[in-house]
């Protein structure tokens, strides 16, 4: 009896953000209280909506935000992580000298539980700190690539006018 007045507490508290156009906070709400991934979540709201509410079945909890590390505010670890580039993971300054940035940028959001932006700006910091290793990157290998090939023009005109 008590898991039918908890559906129906549910499925009050997304109607009332429904009605009053709060959506996304519907959306983040059901994936609290479900476990749903959030084009579940998605999908229902749009079924709630369109239709009589939705059966709501409490799954596992959402997987829960990483933790601050040191006290510190995601914006603070940002800020923090631009300014101490050289902390960066072995394996990640080792796919940097293997020029697999994309990699780099992947493996430090997994290291670390930091957004997209946050990691590449930090992968950028630490190119920019390291120029050894912006030398293996393929964007800067293309361009003394075009310098090389444009000498190798310039002589074989030469020669050939010669």
């Amino acid at each position: 009896m008590n898991d039918h007045r908890a559906q129906e507490a549910i499925q009050r508290e997304i109607a009332e953000l429904l009605s009053s156009g709060r959506i996304i906070q519907a959306i983040k709400r059901i994936r609290e209280l479900t476990g749903m991934s959030l084009r579940e979540a998605k999908a229902t709201v749009d079924q709630a909506r369109s239709g009589p509410p939705p059966e709501f079945d409490r799954g596992p909890p959402a997987r829960p935000k990483p933790p601050p590390v040191h006290g510190r505010s995601p914006t603070q670890r940002h800020s923090a992580a631009i300014q101490d580039s050289a902390g960066l993971p072995a394996k990640v300054q080792g796919l940097l000298r293997q020029g697999r940035k994309i990699d780099a940028i992947r493996a430090l959001r997994e290291s670390n539980g930091i957004g997209l932006k946050e990691a590449n700006d930090q992968i950028t910091a630490y190119l920019k700190a390291h120029p050894e290793i912006r030398r293996l990157h393929p964007e800067s290998g293309k361009k003394y690539l075009y310098m090389a090939a444009v000498i190798a023009a310039l002589v074989a005109f030469y020669i050939a006018t010669r």
